[in-house]
C-alpha cells in the first residue's frame, strides 16, 4: 500500500489510520474513520477535476465547440493525469501535514485515539480543516461542555464522539446558541448536564429551526407558557417533532452531499418544513376551532406529536368515531383529547375493536361514553 502504486488517497487512509491506532483506537475504529475522510477527500478532489474541466473547456470553448466529444474525452484524461502526476498536495488540495496538525490538536486537548475515530468518522471534513488548524472549535465545545454545562472531561469526550459537527467552528457557535436559548425557555444548565446521553441529539440542532419551533408553541394558537417550552422540546417524545422542523446539521450536510446542489436542497428543505408548518397550524386550529380544544398547551405539553398528525386521515376520523358511533358529545370530546391527547394516534380499526369487544362482554351502547370520558 505504501509503495509507489498507492494513489495519494491511500496514502491518506494509511496514514489517518496507522495515527489514530498508534492513539489507542481499535483497527476496526481506525479503519472506519480513515475510510470516512478518504472518501470525502476523494468527493473533494472529484468535485475539484470538475471545476477545472470546466474552466479548461471555456477557455477553449471555440476548439470544444468543433469537435465536442474528442474535446471531452481528451481534457477528462488530460486533467486526471496532471492532477494525479502531482503530489498530493495539488492532486487534492491537502497536506499530510495538515491531517497531522489536525490530529495532534486533537489529541493536545485531550481527545484519545477512540475520540478521534468516531469524530472523523461522523465529521471527516475536519481532517481537511483550513490550514489543518481545528483548535478554535474543538476549544470551544470542550470549554461548553466543561465549563459551561459542568461535565467531567469523560462526558464531556462521550458527547462529542457521538455529536456530529460539535468540534468546528459553526457547530460550536450553534451548540452555544441553543444552551442560551434553551435557558431563556426553562431549561437549566444543569437539567440538561444530567440527560448527557440526550445532548448530541440537542446541540446538534439549527438555533434558527429551534427558534422557530419554540416562537410557535409560544404564540397565540398553542400559547404554551415560555417557560415550560424548554422541557417540552428536550423530552425524549419531542424528537419526532425536533426531527421534522428542526432537522439535525449533520443529516442536512449528508443529504447535501448526495444532493450535490446545496442550494437546491436549502430550498428543497425550508419547503418541506413550510409544509410541515402548515400541517401543524391546520390540525392545531381544527382541534381548537371545531373539535372544541380548550387548552392546547396542555395536549402539546402531554403528547407533542399531535401536531404532526394529518387532520383528514387521522384527527377527524378518531373524533368522529368518539362522536358518532360512540355517542359522546361534541363538547366532551375535547375534554377526552386534553384527558389522553394520545387517543389521536389510535388505530381506528383496533379502537372499534376494542369498543366490540366491550359490548359483547355486556357493556351497554349507553355507557360506553361514560367508560371511555373516565378511562379514555
Amino acid at each position: 500500500l505504501v509503495g509507489s502504486k498507492a494513489s495519494p488517497f491511500e496514502r491518506l487512509n494509511l496514514l489517518i489510520a496507522s495515527t489514530l491506532m498508534h492513539a489507542g483506537a481499535d483497527a476496526e475504529e481506525s479503519k472506519k474513520a480513515a475510510d470516512s475522510v478518504e472518501a470525502h477527500t476523494l468527493e473533494r478532489f472529484r468535485r475539484r477535476q470538475l471545476r477545472l474541466y470546466m474552466k479548461a473547456r471555456d477557455d477553449s470553448w471555440s476548439d470544444f465547440f468543433q469537435n465536442e466529444a474528442k474535446f471531452a474525452l481528451q481534457m477528462s484524461e488530460e486533467q486526471t493525469n496532471l492532477l494525479l502526476d502531482q503530489d498530493f498536495v495539488a492532486a487534492a488540495g491537502f497536506r499530510n501535514e495538515r491531517i497531522e496538525n489536525v490530529l495532534k490538536q486533537m489529541f493536545e486537548h485531550g481527545l484519545k485515539g477512540k475520540d478521534c475515530a468516531a469524530i472523523l468518522t461522523h465529521t471527516p471534513s475536519l481532517a481537511l480543516s483550513k490550514d489543518g488548524n481545528v483548535d478554535k472549535g474543538v476549544s470551544s465545545a470542550i470549554s461548553l461542555l466543561c465549563q459551561g454545562l459542568g461535565l467531567r472531561r469523560y462526558d464531556a469526550r462521550k458527547v462529542i464522539r457521538s455529536c456530529p459537527g460539535l468540534l468546528t467552528s459553526q457547530g460550536a457557535n450553534s451548540a452555544a446558541q441553543i444552551v442560551d436559548m434553551l435557558g431563556s425557555l426553562g431549561v437549566s444548565r444543569s437539567s440538561l448536564a444530567r440527560e448527557k446521553s440526550r445532548l448530541p441529539y440537542i446541540l446538534s440542532r439549527q438555533p434558527g429551526a429551534l427558534f422557530r419551533l419554540a416562537a410557535f408553541l409560544a404564540s397565540d394558537l398553542i400559547r404554551l407558557p415560555t417557560d415550560r417550552v424548554g422541557p417540552v422540546l428536550r423530552r425524549r417524545e419531542c424528537k419526532p417533532l425536533l426531527d421534522s422542523v428542526v432537522p439535525l446539521e449533520y443529516v442536512l450536510k449528508l443529504q447535501a452531499s448526495k444532493y450535490g446542489d446545496n442550494a437546491m436542497l436549502s430550498q428543497v428543505v425550508r419547503d418541506q418544513i413550510d409544509e410541515k408548518y402548515r400541517v401543524m397550524k391546520y390540525s392545531a386550529k381544527l382541534l381548537r376551532d371545531v373539535f372544541g380544544v380548550e387548552d392546547m398547551a396542555k395536549i402539546v405539553a402531554a403528547f407533542p406529536g399531535v401536531l404532526l398528525l394529518e387532520a383528514s386521515s387521522q384527527i377527524s376520523p378518531v373524533v368522529n368515531l368518539l362522536e358518532n358511533e360512540i355517542g359522546i358529545p361534541r363538547n366532551d370530546v375535547g375534554k377526552v383529547l386534553q384527558a389522553f391527547p394520545a387517543l389521536l394516534d389510535s388505530n381506528i380499526e383496533n379502537m372499534k375493536d376494542s369498543f366490540s369487544f366491550m359490548q359483547s362482554i355486556g357493556v351497554s351502547q349507553d355507557d360506553l361514553p361514560k367508560i371511555i370520558r373516565a378511562f379514555p
